[in-house]
Parts: C-alpha cells; sequence; structure tokens
C-alpha cells in the first residue's frame, strides 16, 4: 500500500515537473539602442581630435536631445567625457569637473535632466560648438563650423568630418521564456513588417509612434499562435489606427505565417465586441464605420472573430492591412 502511495506522489511530481517544463511565458521588450557615432576636427586647424558621441532621440516634436561621449587628441590618447545638447542643426558639449559630470550622467539615467540644465551651463572646463550646414533663404548652403572655448580663449574647430554616424534605433523584441531554458528574443519589427517605418523615426517628420502589447498566446500542433495589438499614433488624428498583428511560430519559434489587421482609425473606424455572437468560431468583433459622426447609428463594415490567438475574417472591409 505504502509503496502504491509512494508511486502515485511520484508520478504527481514528475508530471508536474514535465508541465513545468512546457510553461511558456511571453512578453513584450521595448527599448532604444544607441549606437557610438565617430567623427575626427582639428582644433585651431593645428590639434587633430577625435569625437565619440551617443545621441539621445529627440522626441516627436521636440527641438532639442541629449548627446554624451568623449574627445581624444590624438597626439596623447587620453578620453575626455563630454555632455550636452544636440539639434538637428548642431551640437554644444561641455567637458565639466568630475563630480558635475557625474551628477549630470546621474540624472540623465533618471530622467530628470532638464535641457535647462546645459542650455545655462556655468563652471565648465571646456565647450566645443558646431553647427552643421544648411540652406539659407537664398539658397546658399553654409558651411560646418565650430568653436572650442575654455572661458579665457575660443579657437575655431575646422575640418569635422563624420566617420561613423548613427541615429538612435527603436526596439520591440518578443521574449519567449520556458524553464530551463535561456530566453529566446524575437525581433518584432522585423516579424510584423514595420522595420522600415518605425526602426528609426528620429528624422521622420510624421512622428508617428508604434505601440505594441501581446494580447493573447496559444499552442497547436504546429507551434504556437501569437496576436499582438498595435497602436499607430501621430500629432493628427487623422494619422491614427489600429488593430492586430497575428503570428505563427514552429517549435523552434521561427516565423511561419503572419498577418495584420487595421480595426480602429481615428474618428472613422472602430471595433466591438459582439456579446450575442460568442461561438465555436470564437469571440465575435464588428467592425462599424462612422461610429464618432454618428454614434446612434454606426454601419457595419466587417466582422471578425478570435480564438486561440488567431483572427478569422468573416465579412472583409476595407483597407484592412497595415
Amino acid at each position: 500500500m505504502n509503496q502504491q502511495l509512494w508511486t502515485l506522489i511520484l508520478f504527481f511530481i514528475l508530471t508536474t515537473l514535465a508541465r513545468a517544463d512546457d510553461s511558456i511565458v511571453m512578453r513584450v521588450d521595448s527599448f532604444q539602442s544607441v549606437k557610438q557615432s565617430i567623427a575626427t576636427a582639428r582644433i585651431a586647424d593645428k590639434y587633430p581630435i577625435t569625437m565619440g558621441l551617443k545621441f539621445d532621440e529627440i522626441r516627436c516634436y521636440d527641438n532639442v536631445g541629449f548627446v554624451t561621449g568623449w574627445y581624444i587628441y590624438d597626439k596623447h590618447q587620453q578620453k575626455i567625457p563630454l555632455i550636452g545638447l544636440y539639434h538637428h542643426g548642431f551640437f554644444d558639449l561641455f567637458q565639466f569637473p568630475p563630480k558635475r559630470h557625474a551628477a549630470l550622467m546621474q540624472a540623465l539615467r533618471d530622467k530628470t535632466l532638464q535641457t535647462e540644465d546645459l542650455e545655462t551651463a556655468q563652471e565648465y572646463l571646456e565647450r566645443l560648438e558646431v553647427t552643421h550646414p544648411w540652406t539659407a533663404p537664398d539658397g546658399r548652403v553654409t558651411d560646418r563650423s565650430g568653436t572650442w572655448s575654455n572661458g579665457d580663449k575660443t579657437l575655431a574647430i575646422t575640418q569635422f568630418e563624420w566617420k561613423a554616424q548613427f541615429a538612435p534605433e527603436n526596439n520591440f523584441e518578443l521574449v519567449i521564456e520556458k524553464a530551463n531554458r535561456n530566453p529566446h528574443r524575437l525581433d518584432l519589427l522585423e516579424a510584423i513588417g514595420q522595420a522600415g517605418e518605425y526602426r528609426i523615426t528620429n528624422g521622420n517628420l510624421a512622428c508617428a509612434f508604434l505601440k505594441l502589447s501581446l494580447t493573447q498566446i496559444a499552442p497547436t500542433k504546429a507551434g504556437l499562435n501569437v496576436l499582438l495589438s498595435f497602436s499607430r499614433e501621430s500629432r493628427r488624428c487623422s494619422g491614427d489606427d489600429g488593430g492586430y498583428f497575428s503570428l505563427k511560430l514552429d517549435h523552434s519559434y521561427r516565423i511561419v505565417a503572419r498577418n495584420g489587421y487595421i480595426t480602429y482609425i481615428c474618428d472613422k473606424r472602430g471595433a466591438g465586441r459582439d456579446e450575442s455572437g460568442a461561438d465555436a468560431r470564437g469571440q465575435r468583433y464588428t467592425v462599424v464605420e462612422g461610429q464618432y459622426e454618428t454614434p446612434r447609428n454606426p454601419r457595419m463594415i466587417g466582422s471578425f472573430f478570435i480564438k486561440n490567438a488567431a483572427i478569422k475574417v468573416e465579412t472583409p472591409w476595407p483597407d484592412m492591412t497595415p
């Protein structure tokens, strides 16, 4: 009897562990990666220098962003730390005493640093200003110019040249975690075909902003279904839309199929759950037009079902594809 009891207990433990090994947790990580840009120049046309600079993203419709890095006199190869501001037309860099520099860097990491902290900077040791070429109203293109100063003297920066210049890159990753295995990270911008539009938005005048979130996951015989909801926001309502991306992954987490569906367009279209429509096909949703203009009498233009992290379209609607 005792032997049978212990056998049952052991079977229960092993079954529980097996299920734990099979459990999968997913999440969406979003972050920004900034590669170091390298430039060379001369101070007073005779002291060659090299700069290594990292530019934070200028947020949509902001004018100024932060830049950090260093510069060296090529003859001495000793890095001098820098922090400052940049615009699409200039950058303004400062070398501060070590304690002041450390405090500013900590404020930048804590996201409490304000542009005014550097626009009115005093007690710096060195300052480097560079203005990029621009086209004047008469069509004349100005030269790139710059100055170095230490409070007592000012010298020209000449022969400025970018050797490697990188804009901040936006990243969205689907992180797949399974017990006793290293997390698997899937590049979502590539997976949903939006990398060209949203990987680099720093110079994008449209300034569209993408949000991705995990809605559902479901195991299948072939692998996994993953349903993501998305919204694309801009300054103007006419540029806002949203909906879903549906991914099918194999057991190695490779994408074997994907589809996108726009269910919402600002002031024109929205999707609502049809409470009477849930059946074997899943939860039914209706896509309506004019819900803001005529909220009491919206016109249904399409419908779809969500089941097992997949979308099945019942009635197609115009402009479905993102």
